[in-house]
């Protein structure tokens, strides 16, 4: 929940393309401390794998990790429609 001091937000990233790349390296790399990547979404995700995102972090194909309960950021890259507007809309009344 953000505002509790000292707890990390979980952030999944939906999208590795070169902007979820560059999300996730912020993420990553940022000393502040309060946002943690836990999943990356994307299609034929092995080819995606880079050495410099931590080795706790679940790299799956499957949109509904995204939806996961340690998640409470979804950052949706993909575009399109279909099936990002129907992620964006089942992350919101999750209370992503």
């Amino acid at each position: 929940m953000a505002g509790v001091p000292g707890r990390q937000l979980g952030v999944a990233i939906v999208g590795f393309g070169t902007v979820g790349r560059s999300v996730a390296r912020i993420v990553c790399e940022t000393p502040r401390g309060d946002l943690r990547l836990v999943r990356v979404c994307n299609r034929d995700v092995a080819r995606k794998r880079v050495d410099w995102v931590p080795g706790d972090v679940d790299w799956t194909d499957d949109l509904d990790a995204a939806l996961r309960p340690d998640v409470d950021v979804v950052v949706e890259l993909i575009g399109g429609l279909t099936p990002a507007g129907d992620l964006v809309r089942r992350a919101l009344a999750a209370g992503k």
